[in-house]
């Protein structure tokens, strides 16, 4: 099981981050593929289903969003 929490980042938080210490690791670039029913749209219900591709790793995602 993975856990992931998103925010917006804030203005200025790379010079911030690079202040305190921390080094840049790299760029991950993502493809999403975002699937939905016909007739009975998943994301009315508050759920996504997608393949995600980050180089040669693809993955299949269910989520349901929290705010439903």
């Amino acid at each position: 099981m993975e856990v992931e929490l998103k925010a917006k980042a804030p203005r200025g938080i790379e010079k911030r981050l690079a202040a305190a210490g921390a080094k840049k690791l790299g760029t991950v670039t993502n493809k999403d593929t975002y699937f939905d029913k016909p007739g009975e749209p998943l994301k009315k219900k508050g759920e996504v289903v997608r393949i995600r591709t980050q180089g040669r790793k693809t993955i299949v995602t269910y989520k349901r969003l929290s705010d439903s």
